[in-house]
């Protein structure tokens, strides 16, 4: 299992908000779940930093982006059948900018398959070949999830409570389930009696004037094997969702944060090598009129 997949499990949440009042608590599943309708447009901002390091040796990642999505169609169950996005900026994985200008892309989703699919949109300048890769790694992600039948509301389901949560309030999580819709594990990878999860409501937030509900997620999944390999020990891979999602319910404005960590003793030619997997994505949305 590799952090950058447990990473785009995550990130397919999409963000909104559905609340009932505050004595009552907030839907939480409801925030995450909300319905897109069409011609909503949306400004994306996305900026990623993944890193490995194997005693002196290291690696890092910093790709971000900048992109509008207008909703054009959706399905019976409410979530878009076809996205066009409009980019506006795109960092490679080095970190360098590269040039999108005049770049559109089409995402489609067919209802009947749940298979997804991208191409360059009616009168798009050619898609560069970093963004080429990143929305194939997307779409293979998504792909695999649709193979297995998890939808956007299973994850959902599985992550958030049924019922509205006060602000101090927490609720537990069902990992067996959780690990069987994130994908990116086999069986006997986790050791489920080590791990845990849970969420919490922090409180409310002003953002430009308006309420924001703060809650957290965070996963201890106790490792045994990573990519079908068994470790010298238990690993915990831990992960940390930040959710600000507004509370007035109005629209898909918001922002979520998440960290990951993995630290181990792997065996190397002169004895043991500490192995330390970061990752640190962020992301903000915010309507356009």
């Amino acid at each position: 299992m590799s952090v950058r997949a447990a990473s785009l499990a995550f990130a397919l949440l999409a963000l909104g908000a559905v609340t009932t009042s505050a004595q009552e608590g907030y839907d939480l599943r409801g925030l995450v779940g909300r319905k897109p309708a069409v011609g909503e447009r949306v400004r994306i901002e996305k900026e990623e930093t993944r890193s490995q390091r194997m005693g002196p040796r290291s690696m890092e990642a910093k790709p971000a982006s900048v992109y509008v999505e207008e909703v054009m169609a959706v399905g019976a169950d409410g979530e878009p059948t076809r996205v066009v996005r409009t980019y506006e900026a795109l960092k490679d994985e080095q970190g360098a900018d590269v040039t999108v200008t005049g770049v559109k892309v089409e995402l489609t989703r067919d209802e009947a398959t749940q298979r997804h699919a991208f191409a360059p949109a009616e009168g798009s300048a050619p898609v560069p070949p970093a963004l080429e890769k990143d929305l194939r790694s997307t779409i293979g992600q998504r792909n695999k999830r649709a193979e297995k039948g998890v939808t956007d509301d299973d994850m959902n389901e599985v992550m958030f409570p049924a019922a509205p949560v006060a602000v101090g309030g927490t609720w537990s999580i069902d990992l067996p389930r959780v690990i069987e819709v994130m994908g990116g594990f086999e069986e006997g990878d986790v050791d489920l009696a080590q791990s845990s999860a849970s969420g919490k409501v922090e409180g409310v937030e002003q953002v430009d004037g308006h309420d924001r509900v703060k809650f957290t997620i965070e996963l201890r999944l106790m490792l045994k094997k990573m990519q079908g390999r068994p470790l010298p020990g238990p690993a915990p891979l831990v992960t940390t969702m930040t959710f600000r999602l507004p509370a007035a319910a109005d629209g898909p404005d918001g922002d979520t944060h998440m960290t990951q960590h993995l630290e181990f003793d792997a065996p190397g030619p002169q004895g043991k090598v500490t192995v330390v997997i970061d990752g640190d994505e962020k992301e903000r949305r915010a309507r356009l009129e």
